[in-house]
């Protein structure tokens, strides 16, 4: 069988959040629960992918569900992905000057609005992730996983 595209982005998007930066960079910000909240519901919903891409020929309301997945899972990429930048930003900081770091300090940047901002951005992530996942029932699908044929 092959892999599906939206298995695939889910896949990605895990080993991201299972990866080992991901988690410092989770305990560092106090928000490694969150973080672990939307692995266990992503991986929920991707292990009923494989068979919503083989049906979603058959409903519209089905194919929908997998974009809305999808636009979900690049969603939660790119959380991570400002995440990781952050972290990159206060590494540089710390080696600047005291007159760069008041800049930053009073900047868009600033430690405790990017904290509010992305606790905002991880809620919303987690919202959506958990309305996705609620909608799968409604459509009968049954986890299926993914065959890797070498030839």
């Amino acid at each position: 069988m092959a892999e599906s595209f939206a298995f695939e982005i889910a896949g990605k998007v895990l080993e991201k959040l299972g990866s080992a930066a991901c988690e410092r960079i989770s305990l560092a910000w106090g928000v490694p629960e969150e973080f672990e909240k939307l692995k266990l519901t992503l991986a929920a919903i991707r292990s009923v992918v494989l068979d919503a891409e083989q049906q979603q020929a058959r409903s519209l309301e089905l194919s929908l569900w997998l974009q809305r997945f999808k636009d979900a899972c690049y969603d939660v990429e790119d959380l991570i992905d400002e995440f990781e930048i952050q972290a990159l930003k206060s590494l540089v900081l710390k080696r600047g000057s005291t007159g760069r770091k008041v800049r930053h300090f009073f900047s868009g940047s600033n430690p405790w609005a990017f904290s509010f901002r992305m606790g905002y951005k991880i809620k919303k992530a987690n919202e959506m992730l958990n309305k996705i996942a609620s909608g799968k029932a409604k459509f009968h699908l049954t986890e299926k996983h993914e065959t890797n044929v070498i030839h």
